[in-house]
């Protein structure tokens, strides 16, 4: 597994930090690079978790490309699951992605 950064690259992808950005974990990371395995945020309590939690996370993790979020709040985890499975039920291929990182995460324990 590894750790996406909020940091943003500009010279990759200045549109998004890396954790989000689909060009850098979708692109880079298991295109180009050939990662298989998981990818993670870390979203800690502080101004970069505040501008990047809430009912939003979801979306912005899963365009980018990521698997897994440890959020800093557990305020954060209700609106995030409850988004996750709205989009899933409606959605048919998320819920294909959100399968397959959940294999992705499982398979690492």
């Amino acid at each position: 597994m590894v750790m996406m950064s909020l940091a943003t690259y500009s010279k990759l992808d200045g549109s998004s930090p890396a954790a989000f950005s689909s060009t850098i974990v979708d692109g880079l990371l298991r295109s180009t690079l050939g990662f298989e395995w998981g990818c993670h945020v870390r979203l800690t309590v502080g101004d970069r978790c505040e501008r990047h939690s809430g009912g939003s996370t979801w979306r912005e993790i899963d365009r980018g490309g990521g698997d897994l979020a440890c959020m800093g709040s557990p305020s954060y985890n209700e609106p995030v699951l409850n988004g996750i499975i709205a989009k899933a039920r409606a959605d048919s291929t998320f819920a294909a992605r959100v399968k397959q990182s959940a294999v992705r995460v499982m398979t690492l324990k």
